[in-house]
């Protein structure tokens, strides 16, 4: 009987060495993946951030570019007061649209909306939603109440980009994070010009 006791003990010896090989290897594969794994997180984590900055980034020099335009300038120079220029959509108005139909156009899929709105009156004076203009019928006489990031805006030196935390926009249904700036004019802000650029985009 003894002799039979001996190579038991041993093949349960082999046995339980093997069971404790297979756990640890079970137990290191598991955890190189994990590890693995977390890597691919972290780049595509950083890689992203640095996407959205730069979406930011150029978002926000073609804002600032933009509002140096001589076409926001000759609106505001020209004759009579915001509401009725707006109102009889003179031929400044319309180069106001169309330069803003063209920056939705740099950032397809992206802006949600745009616009302009008097500094002083708070007229509006154009708005673009998803590439196609408000008509001059129904643009608010007072968007500087409603735009909520209007008095932030207003409140920063010429030349300066504002861009809020996200908020849900009723024109447009979706989440968006405003850029604005002033557009300048005889030493003071004329008007404030921005647009939204979406959160579903910049997933």
């Amino acid at each position: 009987m003894r002799s039979l006791r001996v190579p038991a003990l041993v093949a349960g010896v082999v046995l339980l060495s093997s069971a404790a090989g297979i756990t640890w290897t079970s137990t290191q594969s598991a955890s190189d993946a994990a590890a693995a794994q977390n890597t691919e997180l972290r780049t595509a984590a950083a890689n992203t951030e640095v996407l959205i900055s730069e979406e930011f980034e150029r978002a926000g020099a073609i804002g600032l570019l933009s509002a140096q335009d001589a076409t926001y300038r000759d609106f505001f120079n020209a004759p009579g007061t915001t509401a009725a220029k707006v109102t009889d959509d003179i031929t400044s108005r319309q180069q106001i649209v169309d330069l803003l139909v063209y920056g939705q156009s740099l950032f397809p899929g992206s802006i949600a909306r745009s616009g302009l709105v008097d500094a002083q009156s708070g007229q509006e004076v154009a708005e673009v939603v998803a590439g196609l203009p408000s008509p001059p019928i129904t643009l608010e006489p007072n968007a500087d109440k409603k735009l909520p990031f209007f008095g932030d805006v207003m409140s920063l030196p010429t030349g300066w980009l504002y861009q809020s935390t996200p908020y849900f926009s009723k024109e447009t249904s979706e989440w968006v994070i405003a850029n604005g700036t002033t557009v300048p004019g005889d030493g003071e802000a004329r008007g404030v010009l921005y647009f939204e650029l979406t959160m579903n985009a910049l997933r």
